[in-house]
């Protein structure tokens, strides 16, 4: 069932942020970040606990009420600066509408980039001036350098909007003085956060649809990127490809 934690939370002013492909093997992670614009009759749920049909139902409900955007985080973000990075800049980018402004890191080319697209090198995709996060230390702590490794004042402008995010409250969001509250499984207690659920799942998995259209011998349309049996099996015959975050130590999965 899915109730408010808070009736506050139930305002048209907040902003629901979910994340869908944190855990995946391969594709790019998701976030949705959502604003209810109306009341719906439709009290939306976890994405997980329903089906695909009624996803793609409720996706375009959402979608006719609500006010939201897509942030990607990149395959060659997360092999090359890691997961953590990669979800937050996903987050910065789905953000990216409800600022007051532009930000320097991700222009309106930069949201609506599809990932299936020839994307250059990504020096492109993460300029070294506004983004300073090197590579020369090894992150064994995720919170202590979310700040540091995204730069991210001078990657966002101030966030006139209510934040409600599902599950663990990325450092940077304090640092700035953002207005964020991270609820443990938000998207099965707050509407706006159930909504970002279904849409970025929707999104992301008719991404993996497309991906097995180019790679089929992974069954990404069935797996989405997760590493079932099947998934490992075809690694295993086909090795990576370059969907695939090789920067995850996978070898001790496919020697099992």
């Amino acid at each position: 069932m899915n109730d408010f934690v808070d009736p506050s939370f139930s305002d048209f002013s907040i902003v629901g942020i979910d994340e869908v492909g944190y855990g995946c093997w391969a594709g790019p992670i998701y976030v949705c970040a959502l604003k209810l614009n109306c009341v719906s009759q439709t009290k939306f749920v976890d994405s997980k606990s329903i089906s695909h049909k009624k996803r793609l139902e409720m996706s375009e409900i959402i979608k006719d009420i609500a006010t939201w955007n897509i942030g990607i985080g990149l395959v060659e973000e997360i092999n090359q600066f890691g997961l953590a990075y990669a979800y937050n800049k996903a987050i910065l980018r789905a953000l990216d509408p409800f600022t007051d402004q532009s930000s320097a890191a991700d222009s309106l080319a930069d949201r609506a980039i599809d990932p299936l697209a020839d994307q250059g090198s990504i020096a492109q995709l993460v300029d070294p001036q506004v983004c300073s996060f090197q590579r020369q230390v090894s992150l064994t702590n995720d919170e202590q350098h979310d700040l540091d490794l995204l730069n991210v004042q001078n990657c966002t402008s101030f966030i006139n909007h209510r934040l409600i995010i599902d599950g663990r409250k990325p450092k940077w969001m304090d640092e700035l003085g953002l207005n964020c509250t991270a609820i443990i499984k938000g998207d099965q207690k707050v509407q706006a956060i159930s909504a970002a659920s279904i849409v970025a799942k929707v999104e992301r998995d008719a991404f993996m649809d497309r991906l097995d259209v180019e790679f089929p011998v992974y069954g990404f349309n069935r797996n989405k990127g997760y590493g079932t049996t099947l998934h490992v099996a075809a690694i295993r015959e086909h090795g990576f490809c370059q969907y695939h975050r090789t920067s995850y130590n996978l070898g001790k999965y496919l020697l099992k």
